[in-house]
Formats: C-alpha cells, structure tokens, sequence
C-alpha cells in the first residue's frame, strides 16, 4: 500500500511503478458477462442526463465500444491514483477532449482523461471521463515523474 502524506490527499504512482509494486495483479476491467451494475454504469457515462441527473460525465461519442477501448487504454498505459480511503483509480490522459461533466443536464466541463475505478470484484470496475484540471502537477510518489499530460 502507497502512503497518503494526508487521509484525503491521494497518491500517484506512474504505470511502471504501479506495475512494480504489483497493483495491477488480481484486478479486473470488467467480468466476461458483465454485471448489471457495469452495463447500468456503462449507459449511464454514456448517455446524455436528464436535466435532474446531478452531475454525470459522458463520453462525447455515446459509444459503449469506446467506453471499453478507453477502459484498456487506461489499463494497460494509465497512471495510478490511490484515494485517501485506499481504493485506486487507474487515470488515462487522451490527446482531446473525450467527454463532457453535465450538471442538471447542462454541458458545463469539457474532459480530457479517463478514470477507471478499479475493483478485486470483477463485477464492480467502471469508468468515466474525467478533467485534466484535477491531476494538473501530479507526480509519482515512487520516482518523481510528471504522471498528467
């Protein structure tokens, strides 16, 4: 486990340090039937909200296939976040934007990353865009490298 300098402030490793540290093993993208859980998150980062949706990110592209090719872009390439709580996020920097944040159905964020929650439960990995703006100086904890575009 990487140590947060606080309990909220989250750790970044690069993928090859990850990879030493041997996060990746055992962790899963999705099942090979995935769960009702992964299709509804799936629609849900994939589909425009209702107006009374909150706030959702959607790929740009409504495409399920893309969703998943992000998925293994993040996997195989990403940057590893580990939350204060713990868990990990792998985090993929694209070369565009890919989403948009709505907030009560109204676009108000262009994004740029993917975010693939990770999960020992295979039934329980999902993804979703995600801003630049939140990893704008991230560097991994382990070698010191610049881990965002």
């Amino acid at each position: 486990m990487v140590s947060s300098t606080s309990s909220n402030a989250p750790n970044y490793l690069c993928h090859a340090c990850a990879d030493a540290k041997g996060i990746f093993e055992g962790l899963h993208l999705t099942s090979t039937s995935p769960s009702t859980y992964q299709v509804d998150k799936a629609a849900k980062h994939t589909q425009v909200p209702s107006s009374s949706s909150g706030v959702v990110s959607v790929l740009n592209s409504h495409s399920t296939a893309e969703y998943d090719q992000f998925s293994r872009q993040a996997f195989n390439h990403g940057f590893v976040e580990v939350e204060g709580n713990g868990r990990f996020a792998l985090i993929y920097p694209t070369t565009g934007y890919i989403g948009t944040r709505y907030q009560g159905g109204a676009a108000t964020v262009q994004e740029g990353y993917f975010r693939w929650y990770l999960s020992s439960d295979p039934n329980l990995a999902h993804g979703r865009s995600d801003s630049s703006v939140n990893y704008i100086g991230a560097k991994c904890t382990q070698c010191g490298r610049a881990v965002a575009l």
